[in-house]
């Protein structure tokens, strides 16, 4: 007699309440080849020979997943096993092996990122108000793994220097190219995901040592926002998981998503605030007077164009450019009597602009960040911080050279 598992499956094909001896074996739990086996020799009045297999003499397998892919010249150490599929069929004592193995480069394999070696230092708190102008550094548009190496060791001086009470992050700290409908160009392959938040959080743990008690805020940009719109597109469902459901095992409530920016890049334990809206409509109002965001106008004329949308004094990102552009309103009334001055401002970008990272657009990008001074009644300064092949030069007339 047949094993139960087999048995059953022949009796769903008998019944025909299965139509394919792929469907009755998974119903049965038993394995497709022996049930087909077995329903041929049913249909052709035989008896499948069974075996009893000596423990004594049974041989190995011969097959390992990591042999058989060094079989066919795949290196383990770049190539992961995703999935494995054996098989064995005959005589159980000299049985034929199958073997199927599928393996992924390592590379685009997304694994979290382990902060296990790295102790930050406590989160700072917002500088009381003492009369004196606050200290804010701005800067964006790192496109992570692709940062300009020189520019972030000497902005890392500058921060040391300066010690700003306050940093904002325009957006676009991440590249997200791999997970792209953007057209990239030939020359350079597009980063993974891993690579990209490897290289964001080494950025934003720099900053965090380089100048300790500096309160950071990280706006969301369109390529960050990629890895959310990638889940809505093809996983809506599994959109906003977090673990335990949004519990921590203490019974804490914790829905931080999973595959959010703020978990993946540990901005808790960083200390860095994330505006949590999309791209388009996430802002931080530096002062009553002046907001930042990461911008969605593009073109030489953006820090223009946005001035004469909205009524505050603006700085964006995005464009990867270092603008400073001013408007002088006037009273109705009296032309000769101004009434407002606004400032639009666009933060310049901290990549590499070398063919403008290969997204095709032309290579009119200015690499540095800008540097605010913010007096209590919201007036405010703002001067660039223009970064030159190997030379990043400071408002306060201190050139860091690489």
């Amino acid at each position: 007699m047949p094993e139960p598992e087999i048995e059953a499956g022949l009796q769903l094909l008998r019944e025909g309440r299965c139509k394919s001896i792929t469907e009755a074996a998974r119903n049965a739990g038993c394995k497709r080849t022996t049930l087909g086996e077995h329903w041929k020799a049913e249909q052709e009045g035989g008896v499948v020979q069974q075996f009893q297999a000596d423990p004594a003499l049974e041989p190995e397998a011969p097959w390992k997943p990591d042999e058989l892919l060094e079989a066919h010249g795949l290196d383990p150490e770049e190539w992961a096993v995703a999935r494995v599929r054996g098989n064995r069929w005959g005589d159980p004592n000299q049985p034929n092996h199958q073997l199927r193995v599928d393996a992924i480069p390592r590379a685009s394999v997304f694994t979290p990122i382990d902060p296990a070696d790295w102790e930050p230092p406590p989160k700072p708190k917002r500088r009381a108000e003492d009369g004196g102008p606050r200290k804010v550094v701005i800067c964006g548009d790192h496109h992570c793994p692709y940062e300009d190496k020189t520019l972030h060791a000497l902005f890392l001086q500058f921060l040391e220097d300066e010690q700003p009470d306050e940093g904002v992050l325009l957006g676009d700290l991440l590249d997200f190219s791999s997970i792209s409908r953007h057209r990239r160009g030939k020359v350079r392959p597009p980063a993974t995901v891993n690579e990209c938040l490897k290289a964001a959080m080494r950025v934003l743990r720099d900053y965090r040592h380089a100048s300790p008690n500096t309160f950071w805020t990280l706006l969301p940009g369109n390529h960050d926002d990629r890895l959310d719109h990638l889940q809505i597109d093809n996983a809506g469902g599994l959109y906003g998981v977090a673990p335990g459901g949004g519990e921590t095992l203490d019974g804490e409530s914790d829905e931080t998503a999973s595959l959010s920016i703020k978990r993946l890049l540990y901005l808790d334990e960083l200390g860095i605030d994330l505006i949590t809206e999309d791209f388009n409509r996430a802002k931080y109002l530096l002062g009553r007077k002046i907001t930042l965001r990461h911008g969605y106008l593009s073109g030489k004329n953006a820090s223009a164009n946005m001035l004469n949308k909205i009524t505050r004094s603006t700085v964006q990102g995005h464009t990867h450019r270092l603008r400073l552009i001013y408007k002088t309103e006037h009273d109705e009334h009296d032309d000769d009597q101004p009434t407002a001055t606004r400032i639009g401002a666009e933060a310049g970008c901290m990549a590499e602009i070398r063919h403008s990272l290969y997204y095709g657009d032309e290579e009119d990008w200015q690499q540095g960040a800008l540097l605010a001074h913010l007096w209590p009644d919201d007036d405010f300064t703002l001067a660039p911080v223009p970064y030159v092949p190997g030379r990043l030069l400071a408002p306060s007339g201190k050139r860091y050279q690489a």
